[in-house]
This record gives C-alpha cells, sequence and structure tokens, in this order.
C-alpha cells in the first residue's frame, strides 16, 4: 500500500510538476497549499478548529498575495469516526485532490497524518526537498508547535490545586503518532509519573476529537468502574461530549467529576458549565505556518526554523472554580497621582481582554488598548470626547469584520474606569470620565446586540435559502438541471465561485481524466483534463490572488470528483457540496432506472413482435393440418391416430391463438369490436362443443339461464372465447361430476358462470391464475397441459369490456368462473345504423359544453351557433352541473374539458361509462393541458378526438365536431385510436427535441405512411403542422415572460433555425416574435 502510494504521488509529479518559481522573479505569483491529515468537515459542519486554522493561513496568504489551495477532507459521519482527510494521494480512506508538490510553490501539513499517509507525504516531500511547513508536527521537520507540554501541565497543576488526584485522560486518535493528541498523552503520563500520582492504563482512553468521541469515552469509564474525580481532554470536543455522558449518568460537573477541555472553542464557553479549556489560537497557528513557508521559499539556504507556542490556561467553571474566581481582578491600591500612568492603564486593560479573544494576539491587542487609553487621557486634557468615541468606533469596526468578541472589550472598559477612580480626577474630569466610559459601554453593548442580531438573521437567510435550493435540487432529473438550478440559487448564499469536476476512472479504480465545469463564477469553463491539473489554464486570472478551496465529492458511490469553491465560503461549501452529492446521486439512479425501463419496454416490445411474428407464421401450417385431418376424418370417422392429430393440431392452434392475444395486448393492437348482442345465442355453438366436452369424459353437463337476457354491449367473437376457455378448464379438472353454465342478470351487467364439481382452485392460487402463464398447483395434480395464458386473456378481454372476472373455491370441492358483460340499455337497442351526415340526425344536434371558464363557454357555443345551423347547445361550468344535465337529457356529443376543480374531466369521463344511458354518448375533449401517455389511457369511452386549446382554429374544432357527430363510430380502429394518443402525447412531451415524423411512427409502432394519414384524421392537421403549431403555444408563454431572448426561445422550444421560427409564428400568431413580446396582449 505504501509503494503504491509513493508510485501515485511520483506519478502525479510527472505529469503535473512545473519549474519551481522563485520567489523574487518580477511577474510571478506564488501558490501554497495547505493539506490536512483530519476531515475539515464533520458531515456539512466545518470544525471550529480549522475555520480558525484556516483563516489565519488566508489572512496571511492575502497579505503576502499568494495563490492558495486548500484541500478540505469531508468525513461522512461524526462518529464513529471515520477517517476521511482529502490528500493528492490515491489509496483506501483518502479523498484525492489535485492540490500538492505538481501545482503549488510549497506546501503547508496540517496533523495528525496517520499511518501511511503520513510516511507517503513526509518521504516524498523530503526526499524531493520540496519547501513545506508542519502545524503540530515533529520537530524534525520546519514546525509551527503548540508547547502542548505546558498547557498539559498547567491544567493537571490546576486539577491537582483543587485536591484531584485521580485524574483521567480522554486523548485523541489512536492511530495518531506524532500530533498534538499523542504529545499531550505523553505529557500526562509524564506529569502523574512525576508527580507520584497513580497511572492507571483504564483511565485512558480516545475520544477522536468528537462530541460523540467523547460521550462514549466518558460512558466507558463509568461503566468500567474505575475510580476518577477528574478528567482532561485532549480537545474541546472531546471534554464536551465526555459532560454529557456525566450529567446523564446524573453525576454534578465539577462537584463529582471536574473536567478541563484543550483548543478553546466556541463550544466550551457555551457548554453548561462553561469549561475551562488551554487556548491554543489556532487563527496565530496558521497565520505563522504561512509566514515560515513563505520564509522558506524567499531564504532557502536558510537552516529551517520552527515557532512554537505557549498556550494559556482559560479558567471557567468546570473545573470547580466560581465564577468570581475566573473573572479579571481590578486594581485596588489607590494612587495620589492626578493621571494615571499610560502604560499601566495600558496593561491592565490588556490583561482583561486577552483571555477572551479569539483572533487577536497580544501584540494587536496591546497596540489596541493604548491608542483607547491614548485618547481617553486626551481627551480628558481636551475636554471633548470626540477622539475617544471615534477610537470606540474604529475598535468595533475592527472586532465586527475579523469577527472577534467584541464582550471582551467590555472588560478592557471595566479596567480603564477601576484605573481611573484610583487617581484624584478634577470633579469635572470625574464626571466626564463617568461618563464617556458609561457611554463606551453601552456603545459595545449595542454592537454585541447588533452582532448578535445579525448573526440570526444571515442564519435565517441562509437556512432559507439552503432549504430552497434543496427542494429545487430534489426535482432534478439531469445533470444540467442541476448545473441551472445551482448556478441561479448558489449566489444567494453568497456563493460567487463554483466548479465540479467528475473523475474518470480506469480499472484500479485511479483518476485518468477529469471532466472540470464552472458553474458559478465569472469565467466559463468546460473541458477534459488530467486529474491532477488544477487549476486550469485561463481559467483563473494572473493579475489578482485566488483562494480556493477542493471539497472531495467522495467514493461512496460511483460519483468522485471535487468541488471548488472561493475559500471565503468554506461556511456554506461543505453543506452545498453534500446537496450536489445527493442531487446527483439522484440524478443517476434516476437516468439508471430510466435506462433500465426503457430496456425493458424494448425487450418487451421485441419479445410481443417476435412472438407475434412466430405465432402468424405457425398458424398456416396448422390450419392445413387441422383442415385436412378433419376433411379425413369425415371420411374416416373411426381413425383413432387422425383424431388424435386432429385433436392436437386444435389444441395448439388455441395455444397459438393464446400467444397471439398476448402479443397484441402487449403492444396496445389486442382488439374488441362492440356491437349489440342476444347473448344467450351468441353463446349457444359454445354450450354445444362444451356438451360435448363433457359428453366425451363422462361428466354430466347443464345450462341454466332465464327465459330472455338484456341485450349486452360486446364484441361476439370475444364473448364466445371467454365462455369457451373457462368451460374447457372446467371439463379440463373435473376428474368426474357434472359441469355447468348459469347466465344471470345482476345490476346492469350479464353475468356468465361456469361451474365444476372438480379439483377446486386453493385460495392462495385464486389471484394468482390470471396472471401470464401461471401454472397452479392443480395443473401437475391434474396432469394437465397449458400455457397458462387463457385466463389471463381471458381477464384482459373483460376488463376492456368494463367487466369483471372472478373464482369462487374453497380449494376441495369444485370451482365456480364468473365473467360479468354490460347490459345495453333497451332505449338503445337495436344499436342505430352509421349516420353519414348531421342532417341525417332524426333531431337537432344537442351538444353539451363542459368547462369552468364562462367566456369560452360563450364562444365555443357562438361558434357552434353559427357553423352548425340549428344545433342545441347547454353548458355547464363544472363537472357535476354536467352530469346532472346528461342524466337528465342525453346530449348527442359533449365537449369536455379536463382541468376543473373539483370533479375533473377524467372523473366525467369514469361517471359517464358506469351509466348505461351516459356510456355511449361520443366525447371531443378540449384542454389546454399536456397530456401524457398515462393521461392518454385514461381517457375511456367513446372519445372521439383529443384537441389542445389554442392550437386549432374555431372551423377545424368544429370540422372535428361535425366528424363527430356524423359518423356513431369511430374514424379510426380502436387501436389506432389509442396509437394515435400516444404518437400525441409524445410529442407534446418532446417538443423541445429535434422530432420527425418517422421517429414518432416508429415510438407507436406505425410505418411512417401510416402514421401520417392516421395522425390527420385523429388530429385534424398533419403531423408537421400540429408539431409546429404546439412548439408556437409554447413559445408564446416563454416570450411573454420577457425573461428569454427570441433566439432563447427558438431554440428552447425546439426549432433548430431562427429563420424558420420566426417565420412560423408570424403565420400563426399574425404578428412577429419580438413584437409578440413586447405586446402579448396585442395578439
Amino acid at each position: 500500500m505504501y509503494n503504491r502510494a509513493m508510485r501515485n504521488l511520483q506519478s502525479t509529479t510527472r505529469h503535473g510538476a512545473t519549474a519551481r518559481r522563485s520567489p523574487d522573479t518580477p511577474g510571478t505569483r506564488l501558490t501554497i497549499g495547505a493539506l490536512f491529515g483530519w476531515q475539515v468537515y464533520e458531515r456539512t459542519m466545518l470544525i471550529e478548529y480549522y475555520r480558525e486554522l484556516i483563516q489565519g493561513i488566508m489572512q496571511a496568504a492575502q497579505e503576502h498575495q499568494c495563490n492558495l489551495l486548500l484541500a478540505c477532507g469531508m468525513s461522512p459521519s461524526s462518529f464513529p469516526v471515520v477517517l476521511r482527510p482529502a490528500l493528492p494521494l490515491h489509496m483506501p480512506g483518502v479523498d484525492f485532490v489535485p492540490v500538492g508538490a505538481h501545482n503549488t510553490d510549497g506546501l503547508i501539513l496540517s496533523y495528525p497524518l496517520v499511518g501511511e499517509m503520513e510516511a507517503a507525504l513526509l518521504n516524498h516531500l523530503q526526499a524531493t526537498q520540496f519547501p513545506f511547513v508542519t502545524i503540530g508536527g515533529p520537530q524534525t521537520t520546519a514546525a509551527v508547535q503548540i508547547d502542548n507540554a505546558y498547557g498539559v501541565e498547567q491544567a493537571l497543576q490546576h486539577l491537582r490545586a483543587h485536591g484531584h488526584t485521580r485524574i483521567a485522560f480522554i486523548s485523541g486518535f489512536l492511530g495518531d503518532k506524532e500530533g498534538d493528541g499523542v504529545q499531550r498523552l505523553r505529557t500526562y503520563q509524564r506529569c502523574m509519573a512525576n508527580w507520584g500520582l497513580p497511572v492507571d492504563p483504564r483511565l485512558i482512553v480516545y475520544g477522536d476529537y468528537a462530541v460523540d468521541g467523547g460521550y462514549h469515552a466518558m460512558q466507558n469509564l463509568l461503566r468500567d468502574g474505575v475510580e476518577f474525580s477528574a478528567v482532561m481532554a485532549s480537545d474541546d470536543s472531546s471534554a464536551i461530549g465526555a459532560m454529557r455522558a456525566i450529567r446523564e449518568a446524573g453525576l454534578d460537573i465539577p462537584g463529582d467529576i471536574a473536567v478541563i477541555g484543550f483548543d478553546d472553542t466556541l463550544q466550551a464557553a457555551l457548554s453548561q458549565p462553561p469549561l475551562t479549556t488551554v487556548r491554543t489560537a489556532p487563527f496565530e497557528l496558521g497565520r505563522q505556518a504561512t509566514e515560515l513557508l513563505l520564509q522558506r521559499l524567499r531564504a532557502p539556504s536558510l537552516p529551517q526554523a520552527s515557532v512554537r507556542f505557549t498556550p494559556r490556561l482559560v479558567l471557567r467553571q468546570s473545573c470547580g472554580c466560581i465564577a468570581s474566581q475566573v473573572k479579571p481582578s481590578l486594581p485596588a491600591t489607590p494612587t495620589e497621582a492626578a493621571f494615571p500612568d499610560p502604560q499601566t492603564l495600558v496593561d491592565a486593560m490588556a490583561q482583561a481582554v486577552l483571555p477572551f479573544t479569539l483572533h487577536l494576539q497580544q501584540d494587536e491587542v496591546l497596540a489596541l488598548c493604548d491608542r483607547l487609553a491614548t485618547a481617553l487621557l486626551r481627551a480628558l486634557e481636551s475636554g471633548s470626547p470626540t477622539l475617544f468615541y471615534a477610537e470606540i468606533e474604529d475598535l468595533l469596526r475592527l472586532v465586527t469584520t475579523i469577527r472577534d468578541d467584541a464582550y471582551a472589550w467590555r472588560w478592557a472598559l471595566a479596567h480603564m474606569d477601576a484605573v481611573m477612580r484610583h487617581h484624584p480626577l478634577a470633579a469635572p474630569q470625574r464626571a466626564h470620565c463617568d461618563e464617556w466610559i458609561a457611554t463606551a459601554r453601552e456603545t459595545i453593548a449595542e454592537a454585541i446586540q447588533r452582532q448578535h442580531r445579525t448573526y440570526l438573521e444571515t442564519q435565517r437567510l441562509r437556512a432559507n435559502q439552503m432549504g430552497l435550493l434543496s427542494a429545487q435540487l430534489l426535482t432534478a432529473l439531469s445533470e444540467e438541471q442541476i448545473y441551472t438550478i445551482l448556478a441561479k440559487q448558489a449566489p444567494e448564499l453568497g456563493v460567487n465561485h463554483l466548479a465540479i469536476a467528475f473523475f474518470e476512472r480506469n480499472i484500479e479504480g485511479v483518476p485518468e481524466r477529469a471532466q472540470f465545469q464552472i458553474v458559478v463564477g465569472k469565467q466559463q469553463f468546460c473541458g477534459t483534463q488530467e486529474p491532477d491539473a488544477f487549476p486550469p489554464r485561463g481559467v483563473y486570472p494572473d493579475d489578482v490572488p485566488f483562494a480556493l478551496a477542493l471539497l472531495p465529492l467522495g467514493d461512496e458511490t460511483d460519483i468522485t470528483g471535487y468541488t471548488v469553491f472561493d475559500a471565503a465560503q468554506l461556511e456554506s461549501a461543505g453543506a452545498l457540496t453534500q446537496q450536489i452529492k445527493v442531487a446527483l446521486r439522484m440524478v443517476r439512479l434516476y437516468q439508471t432506472a430510466l435506462d433500465g425501463l426503457q430496456a425493458a419496454e424494448e425487450a418487451g416490445r421485441l419479445k410481443s413482435r417476435f412472438l407475434s411474428m412466430v405465432s402468424h407464421e405457425l398458424q398456416t401450417p396448422l390450419r392445413v393440418i387441422v383442415g385436412d385431418s378433419e376433411r379425413l376424418l369425415q371420411v374416416i370417422p373411426e381413425q383413432a391416430a387422425l383424431q388424435r392429430i386432429a385433436g392436437s393440431a386444435r389444441h395448439l392452434d388455441a395455444l397459438v391463438r393464446d400467444i397471439l392475444d398476448l402479443s397484441s395486448d402487449e403492444i396496445g393492437q389486442l382488439k374488441v369490436t362492440r356491437e349489440a348482442l342476444d347473448l344467450a345465442a351468441t353463446l349457444s355453438s359454445v354450450f354445444a362443443i362444451g356438451a360435448q366436452l363433457a359428453h366425451e369424459k363422462g361428466l354430466a353437463w347443464r345450462v341454466d339461464m332465464p327465459p330472455a337476457l338484456p341485450t349486452v354491449w360486446a364484441d361476439s367473437a370475444r364473448m364466445r372465447q371467454i365462455a369457451l376457455n373457462l368451460i374447457t378448464n372446467a371439463v379440463k379438472y373435473t376428474p368426474t361430476g357434472s359441469v355447468g353454465v348459469a347466465l344471470s342478470v345482476h345490476d346492469q351487467v350479464v353475468k356468465v358462470e361456469v361451474h365444476d364439481t372438480g379439483i377446486g382452485v386453493p385460495p392462495e392460487e385464486q389471484k394468482l391464475i390470471f396472471s401470464e402463464f401461471y401454472q397452479s398447483s392443480r395443473t401437475q395434480s391434474a396432469q394437465a397441459s397449458g400455457l397458462g395464458l387463457g385466463l389471463a386473456i381471458s381477464k384482459r378481454l373483460v376488463e376492456m369490456h368494463g367487466g369483471e372476472i372472478g373464482v369462487h373455491s374453497d380449494g376441495r370441492h369444485g370451482a365456480s368462473f364468473f365473467f360479468t358483460v354490460p347490459i345495453l340499455g333497451a332505449e338503445l337497442s337495436p344499436a342505430p345504423p352509421p349516420l353519414t351526415s348531421v342532417s341525417a340526425l332524426s333531431h337537432p344536434a344537442s351538444i353539451l359544453l363542459v368547462d369552468d371558464e364562462p367566456r369560452l363557454l360563450a364562444m365555443h357555443a357562438d361558434a357552434i351557433c353559427q357553423q352548425i345551423p340549428g344545433a342545441l347547445v347547454t353548458t355547464a361550468e363544472s363537472g357535476v352541473q354536467a352530469l346532472e344535465m346528461m342524466y337528465q337529457h342525453p346530449p348527442d356529443l359533449v365537449m369536455l374539458d379536463l382541468r376543473m376543480p373539483g370533479l375533473d374531466g377524467f372523473g366525467v369521463l369514469e361517471q359517464m361509462q358506469a351509466t348505461e344511458a351516459t356510456r355511449p354518448i361520443p366525447v371531443i375533449i378540449l384542454t389546454g393541458q399536456a397530456l401524457g401517455e398515462a393521461d392518454m389511457a385514461r381517457l375511456r369511452g367513446r372519445v372521439e378526438a383529443v384537441l389542445n386549446k389554442g392550437l386549432l382554429r374555431t372551423d377545424e374544432v368544429m370540422a372535428q365536431l361535425r366528424k363527430a357527430l356524423a359518423s356513431r363510430s369511430d374514424a379510426l380502429p380502436g387501436d389506432t385510436h389509442a396509437l394515435m394518443r400516444r404518437a400525441i402525447a409524445y410529442i407534446q412531451e418532446h417538443f423541445d427535441a429535434p422530432l420527425t415524423r418517422e421517429e414518432v411512427a416508429r415510438y407507436v409502432g406505425v410505418s411512417p405512411g401510416y402514421f401520417s394519414r392516421s395522425f390527420r384524421k385523429e388530429a385534424g392537421v398533419s403531423f408537421q403542422e400540429y408539431l409546429n403549431r404546439y412548439r408556437i403555444y409554447q413559445a408564446r408563454a416563454l416570450l411573454s415572460e420577457g425573461r428569454s431572448s427570441v433566439t432563447e426561445v427558438a431554440y428552447s422550444v425546439g426549432f433548430q433555425n431562427v429563420s424558420y421560427f420566426c417565420q412560423v409564428f408570424r403565420q400563426e400568431v399574425g404578428v412577429s416574435p419580438r413584437m409578440y413580446q413586447k405586446h402579448p396582449s396585442r395578439a
């Protein structure tokens, strides 16, 4: 593993290395990189230590006008800790990002660097003599270090002062060999031994630098029953987690267990009780590491140097100190001098401020205190507070800008006031001094309040924008949509630069190429490059320095690569990267599912076509065999072999017909041709066959039916097919006994029931036997043959008639299969002959218009009255009102809108089909909504045409109405109707793509010529005219919004030529697109 990492490092250097630049070369700008051996983010949260550390690095880089690259690792969870640094290494447990010796002039390495990663990085950098500085690393390298020994010793001595002798220690990460955590652990062990205190290995646990890690570490200590009264943690996060476990155990802090942390993060001051800790100033660590690296780059011949920081113990209440003990002490000795010594005043103020500052260092605090003290003394001399108030305002601006703690400066004013009270000022000066310091305190209080409210508002807006972005990303169905959403929403989060790179990996998982694209930024770039080639040439300007943070997308999925942010947006970068990962994963899963669905559909279509083709080819020889064998049986009726041939051929012919029906159903071409039927007469031939089959097997046969049955609306051939299938099955599975058929009338349907005394159907199989190719257990028990298609096809045919099919059986004593057929009302039977024209109606044509828009109703009613003389037009503004009117006076035709409040158009169609009087009424759909294939499939009943509002002219709509009134049967066969509606849905879903007649014809499975003829009959216009009109309809909506240019609109609706778009638009709308965009209401 180590050797492989070294090879990868060397390969990266060879592919991406450039000649080392001299810092003194005119026109050059240094680029430094920062690598962190620990993840910078826990899930989406920026770890506070690294926030401060990076801010220090960024400030120094900005001061020296250097380019900066930050490799920011992300952990998928906070506990258990999954070590996931971002490094220029191709190793398990490491996310590769292109920040290394190949594209920087020097590197900052922040410890801990664990195991093989440490060896691979350090050995390579030292072997190539590449300039680098470590933070918290070994003393053998140029390093910026914390005096961990001093900090731990101060904390332990403080606990000893509180009387504690058995002190537990929560260390960092078990695999750390040289970092701060192991240094602090060694100091703890040494101090305990030197002081003669017990060094119990059971008192040492590991918290993994995490709140949850400290929580579980403390739980283990408490569960093991080890005696201790205090605990020190190697970091504040572990200490805060330990405090939670202590409280949950019912113990008091510090009464039962005292706690001290390390680092002094913001969480330390916010914990309950406030956590005593050791301040390490990570901001200054980062700043000094950058300064030290630049010093090495400018003077490489000088011996390498190191910088050591002395940490400071910050007393709060978790160690056992009370609140009064941790406040800065005020001077108490009076003096006879009229004015204090300025240096004395400055020192007192700085001593009070330093324990509470976040970023300001001692020299900076002293300088600010000096300015305040000098301003106050001069103000007292002059009698004017202007200079003092100006210094206060300047101070607060600085504190707010660098995000330091303004509250610390209240302590400075408190000490300033205390010092001044120990000097005998004149009465006017005393009054001025008290007033001015009090005013300064109020000014600071207002700044604190403003700072807090600004933070709350910023967080509220950020949460709102992040929620909006998340909601929009979840709707994305393609990577292009993700980029569009990010380009629009990310700037609202303050993100001014965002790029995304995806790796293409080889068989070993090593990136070979990178697809790099800028999503948000001043520059536009999209291209392929080497995976370690960053930044791309010409993308980032040379005249100003850049500071970029690279966050890995991770490799827990197939998505590998990284995001690039301006380093100033580190707070949002983690959450945004996680959002991008989730969105990309969803898009790719969707695309995979879509590809799988399309492949399955294509396989299904190929299978069905293959079955249809083969079945048709089989039928021809079978018919010859059946015909010849039956003719020979008429001559030689007792020939047993010939009877077997004829019987087997008939059986095989039935199987082939079932396969044909199955394949026809799967491609939407299973046909039924309904007519008014006398079901008893239609099934009489089937009953005769049933009687013969029963007689041949020695079974009793019985048919029960009433003297007269109402007329049904059904396909005669399909009725015989269904009934024969059920009777054949009944005979097949009845060894002895009887088989019978009963016909009866129930609630507007005729019920056909085939019952037998056979082996029955097990209850658990009664729903399954209607599935394709299902072989019931009774098939094996009866040694019966078959494909398992007969019942499945029967079910589909019954459903196409609007009926129901089922079975009743206890599984042991026979079975009763049934199906129902809707009754055709007596007033509609016999069916009227087809009409050839509107005038052939024996009464004026009655047309019901249904739409929730009164203006459209009035317009269509006027047009009908003008173009269809004598027509009786009624209107309804809701689905419920329309049904009531149809029940009272069934019209000759209904023109129906689909989108209506309450009962919509789909509901109206369903109710019409459920009622005998309204079922035969032809319907024309006139809707403004786009319909998908699923919507088209819901258009049940006698839907003659589906028209789009705004697409057809009034005369074309009237032509469709006249056609529907003139012919009480479909102009197209039912299956062709369905195919053309699929084509319309396909056009509406893909209008923005370069569609052709051939493509759509291929999609619905017919020839282009047949498609053209059928489409014109269905839509009333040609395919190309319909496509153009639909595109123009969409273009009008986009132009009305006014957010896109004419060219953008033309391409977005599917036109490949802007001139042609303008020509078609003018032809359809009457004005040019540009004129329409300016004045849409005039068109």
